[in-house]
């Protein structure tokens, strides 16, 4: 998990006006790690399974449902924002100024509606 966020974080552009060129350089790291990320987050589900199969009957009722509970949410959200990342990066063939639909446009690195 660690070194897919690690390439995420290092093919973002500091400028809008590099992102053009995030597909050319990072195509083939960025599609690898967006296929890691499902095998980081079931890894974690597995490690709780695991915590809470050692632990057994000792276990408080209250702290494992907490336990699981926050888990899921963490690989929920893990996934939901490698979905973000995936579309940001995947849509970086978008250069500033170019028109993205009829009603949505790029003006100067950020979106403006046109009316």
């Amino acid at each position: 998990m660690l070194i897919s966020l690690g390439i995420f974080r290092f093919a973002v552009p500091g400028a809008p006006e590099e992102q053009s060129t995030v597909n050319t350089r990072f195509g083939h790291v960025i599609t690898l790690s967006l296929h890691l990320v499902p095998f980081a987050g079931l890894a974690f589900l597995w490690f709780i399974g695991v915590l809470r199969n050692r632990m057994g009957a000792s276990e408080d009722q209250f702290f494992g449902t907490v336990f699981l509970g926050s888990g899921l949410l963490f690989v929920a959200s893990l996934f939901a924002a490698t979905a973000v990342a995936g579309a940001v990066l995947g849509s970086s063939h978008l250069r500033p100024g170019e028109q993205v639909s009829s009603e949505v446009t790029i003006s100067r690195g950020r979106w403006a509606t046109p009316f």
